[in-house]
């Protein structure tokens, strides 16, 4: 079980580095979504979660906003290039 949601999950793969992920998003008079998961390297096993709340402002690729800030905090750790 455990295998098959790992491959469901798989996102992204870089050279020995791997990045398995879910989203989510939900509404309560604005957006709330979240993107969770973690990487695996040679290094050893990160994880993360991004937790966003809109709030009164719309914002246009709410979708993609919450995938991108966490590859940029990943690419910025050193953990997983863009």
């Amino acid at each position: 079980t455990y295998d098959a949601l790992e491959e469901i999950m798989q996102k992204e793969v870089r050279g020995t580095t791997v990045i398995y992920a879910k989203t989510g998003w939900g509404f309560a008079n604005h957006d709330i979504g979240w993107y969770v998961g973690y990487v695996k390297s040679p290094e050893g096993v990160y994880h993360f979660v991004n937790l966003m709340v809109s709030g009164s402002n719309v914002i246009q690729d709410f979708g993609s906003a919450r995938i991108y800030i966490v590859r940029n905090v990943l690419n910025n750790l050193g953990i997983m290039p863009l």
